[in-house]
């Protein structure tokens, strides 16, 4: 008996890709927004379900109060995140302060550059959560109605039904509104996002990787082996 999976993809010509690399070895089913995902997800016990990022919360409705809620849920994260970061960056820099004043006189480049690394690992922090929240705020003030990464509660779903799940997003390493869906992602300890990259076999620029079969071909090959 063939092995049952549901892909929620929201992008056409990947669903027409999805079925013709998928479907002669795996009983699909292909949804394009949440509230699908959720109706089937309530009626199949699915072996493996494969889910995209960022698509609607009801194709054509324009509804967004999920990735609202989402918003909030993953800010509050980062915040806390953020705090624990910088509580335990305090007792480093201490250090690294002691280090800095006992060389000053005696090795001054040793001291600057132990003082500029300090300085780096301060900032990078701060950037780095500066830049999340502007991720959460660009998908929250997009127009676009597929620009909601409802992903993240289609996996969370899966968790609670004991289900096996695999996110795929052609943007993973290429746009800075993941940063926020990375953190909240790892610290979930949820199997790592699919990203095939930016391009095909010959080496050509992918303009949209979810397009090209190359990409589902390769999402195929950790299937069969069982890393999805």
């Amino acid at each position: 008996m063939k092995k049952s999976v549901l892909f929620v993809e929201d992008n056409a010509i990947a669903q027409t890709l999805i079925a013709e690399v998928f479907g002669s070895e795996y009983q699909i089913d292909i949804v394009g927004d949440y509230v699908a995902a959720m109706e089937k997800l309530s009626q199949v016990q699915y072996e493996l379900v494969i889910t995209d990022i960022f698509f609607p919360q009801e194709s054509g409705s324009g509804k967004k109060d999920l990735a609202g809620e989402l918003a909030e849920r993953i800010r509050s994260f980062c915040w806390r995140e953020g705090t624990e970061h910088f509580s335990s960056l305090i007792e480093y820099l201490l250090g690294e302060e002691k280090d800095i004043r006992a060389y000053q006189d005696e090795d001054p480049e040793y001291a600057f550059e132990t003082a500029q690394s300090a300085a780096h690992e301060l900032s990078w922090p701060l950037d780095r959560l500066q830049d999340t929240i502007k991720a959460i705020n660009s998908w929250l003030s997009s127009q676009d109605e597929a620009d909601q990464p409802l992903g993240i509660l289609v996996a969370e779903e899966c968790e609670r039904r004991d289900l096996r799940f695999k996110m795929a997003s052609s943007l993973f390493h290429h746009n800075n509104k993941l940063e926020a869906v990375n953190q909240f992602v790892n610290s979930k300890k949820w199997p790592d996002i699919f990203d095939y990259g930016h391009r095909g076999s010959s080496g050509e620029e992918l303009e949209n990787p979810k397009e090209s079969r190359i990409f589902w071909e390769e999402l195929r090959k950790e299937v069969m082996k069982g890393s999805a």
